[in-house]
Formats: structure tokens, sequence, C-alpha cells
């Protein structure tokens, strides 16, 4: 549903909300959680793209491939902008579909990333504690 977000630069993203929420199998509890991230990365989204793009070093921000950009947003719209998941479970989900749907080596590429991110925002768990980074997956993506 986000994806097209990638390729779109006008139009009604509403309508591609709401195209993917007439699905009878999607619950109220999962409407929500589906409305209230991808309304926050959609408002959001040129912020979350500088973000990204202040902290791509090895692979620069603009050859990012649409899977992996696409995971990216959704990790940084849903801990930073719409709070619909805990930091580690939202980090835990963007590595776990870039190594499913990405290339080999995605996984630990958006890890750094977005360890990097976490570095940068002082973001913190849901407890309020500070992020732990993975800096091995930092470093990797900084080579």
């Amino acid at each position: 549903m986000l994806l097209p977000l990638s390729f779109k630069t006008t139009g009604d993203f509403n309508e591609i909300l709401q195209t993917a929420l007439e699905n009878d199998t999607i619950q109220p509890p999962e409407q929500e959680y589906i409305e209230k991230t991808y309304n926050a990365v959609n408002t959001n989204l040129n912020e979350i793209d500088n973000e990204l793009k202040s902290v791509c070093v090895k692979a620069p921000f603009s050859r990012l491939s649409m899977t992996n950009l696409t995971a990216l947003r959704l990790s940084f719209g849903e801990f930073h902008f719409a709070e619909t998941a805990p930091l580690a479970v939202s980090v835990n989900e963007c590595v776990s579909l870039a190594k499913k749907y990405g290339e080999e080596g995605d996984g630990i590429l958006v890890n750094g990333i977005l360890a990097d991110l976490i570095k940068k925002l002082g973001a913190s768990d849901i407890n309020g504690n500070p992020a732990q980074a993975n800096d091995e997956a930092s470093d990797e993506q900084q080579k």
C-alpha cells in the first residue's frame, strides 16, 4: 500500500488507502493501525525522506531499491510519527521485509540505516530508555 507513494507524484492517496481497506479480512484494530501508519507516512513523506537521506552514506538514498525504501519509510513512520509500533518491533519487521523481499545483504543495509537514524534522533524504546542501535550493522552500512 505504501509502495505507490514511491511512484506517484500526484493523485489521491486516500483512494489507495480506501481500496486497501475494502478487504473484508481486515479487522477494526488492524484497520486503525493501517490508517494511522499510512497517514503518518503519507503526511510526513518529505521529512521521512530527508532524515533517511541524511544517514544514507554507503548506499545513497537515490540508489535504494523501492523495496528497501518502502520498508524504511514504513518503519520510520511507525515508530517516529504514528507511534503504532515499538521501536524494536518496527526495526525487526523492517529488516525482515528487506531480507524476505530484497537482495542478499539488504537486511544488513536497512538495519544499518535505521541504526544510524536512531542514533541521530536519539530515539528511545517503548519504556523511554535510549534505543540500542546495532553498531555492527551501522558500521557495515558505512563501509
